[in-house]
């Protein structure tokens, strides 16, 4: 099929969906959302530096048996991501950028 091209900080959803705000304060706390997910025992919603490797995280929280969870954001401003992980299958399945500013 045709090759898609998407915009660097363009969301991915492979079967994952987040729902988070795009924005946030420091220290902050947020509601993040999905729906999807995979059948893996080891699933979770992690928030990383933008630039950081992908099962690299600075908070990760189980996404097992729930559809929603709060994090705090971190005290320093920058640009952030919130991944859904299938940390057993070593996949990405969805990810959105938050941007944290004063």
């Amino acid at each position: 099929g045709p090759l898609e091209v998407l915009a660097p900080d363009a969301a991915l959803d492979d079967g994952a969906g987040l729902q988070a705000p795009a924005t946030g304060k420091p220290g902050e706390v947020i509601t993040i959302s999905w729906s999807g997910g995979s059948d893996s025992a080891d699933q979770r919603v992690a928030l990383a530096r933008a630039d950081q490797a992908d099962f690299s995280w600075i908070i990760a929280e189980s996404a097992i048996g729930r559809s929603s969870l709060e994090i705090t954001l971190p005290d320093a401003p920058g640009r952030y991501e919130l991944r859904f992980l299938d940390v057993a299958g070593q996949a990405v399945l969805g990810r959105t950028i938050i941007e944290v500013a004063p």
